[in-house]
C-alpha cells in the first residue's frame, strides 16, 4: 500500500462542517434569547416610564393649579373643598393659555380598588389625570390656627379665604401604604378689596 501524499485531498470532511453547524446554532441561540430578553426588558421600562411620566405630570398640573388659586370676596368665585372636590379659580389653567383665570374643578372618584384624579376647566369636558391602586383618596385642608379639615370654607375663617395647605392622601389598606401630595396656595390667600375686581 503505497499512499501517494500528492493524491491528498484539501477539503474540508464531514465531521468538521457538522461541527461547525451545531457551534453556530448554539451560538444563534443564544444570542437570539439575549436579544430578545433585553427587547422585553427595555419594553416594561419604556412602559414604566410613560406611566411615571404620565402621572408625574398630572400630579404637577394638579399642584400648579392648587397653588395659583385666588381668593374672592364673591361667593360665585370662592373655593371650595370637600374629601372628594376641589373647585376655585386658578390662574394656572391646564387647556386655556397660562395665566387665564379659570374655573378649576378637581375630583377624585373611584372604587376599592382604584382611585381616579379628574379635571374640569370652565365647566367644559372631563380629563383624567391620574390613577392609583388604592383603597381610598381624599384631599384635607388647612388653616394656619387648625388641624386638618375635610372641607373648606369653615366657620372660623373670613369668608373667601384660601387654605393654607392642602393635602391629597391615597391610602393602600392592603399594602398599609400612603401617599401625601401636600400644597400651599401661592397667591393672595386672603380676600382684598380691589377695584380692579369690579372691571
Amino acid at each position: 500500500m503505497n499512499r501517494n501524499p500528492a493524491k491528498r485531498q484539501n477539503g474540508i470532511t464531514l465531521l468538521e462542517v457538522l461541527v461547525v453547524i451545531v457551534l453556530t446554532g448554539m451560538i444563534s441561540t443564544i444570542l437570539l434569547q439575549t436579544i430578545g430578553f433585553s427587547l422585553a426588558s427595555y419594553q416594561r421600562s419604556r412602559v414604566f416610564q410613560q406611566q411615571y411620566q404620565a402621572q408625574t405630570l398630572g400630579l404637577n398640573w394638579f399642584r400648579a393649579s392648587i397653588e395659583n388659586m385666588m381668593a374672592s370676596h364673591d361667593p360665585e368665585f370662592a373655593f371650595l373643598g370637600s374629601e372628594n372636590s376641589i373647585e376655585g379659580y386658578s390662574l394656572a389653567p391646564v387647556f386655556s393659555k397660562p395665566g387665564s383665570l379659570v374655573r378649576a374643578e378637581w375630583t377624585i372618584r373611584g372604587g376599592n380598588d382604584k382611585q381616579d384624579l379628574w379635571y374640569q376647566e370652565n365647566e367644559g369636558e372631563l380629563m383624567l389625570v391620574a390613577s392609583w391602586n388604592a383603597d381610598q383618596a381624599f384631599f384635607k385642608y388647612r388653616h394656619r390656627r387648625s388641624q386638618w379639615l375635610n372641607q373648606w370654607p369653615v366657620e372660623q375663617v373670613r369668608p373667601g379665604t384660601l387654605p393654607w395647605r392642602i393635602e391629597l392622601t391615597i391610602q393602600d389598606r392592603s399594602s398599609q401604604e400612603e401617599q401625601a401630595v401636600l400644597m400651599a396656595t401661592k397667591l393672595r390667600q386672603f380676600p382684598v378689596f380691589d377695584y380692579r375686581d369690579l372691571l
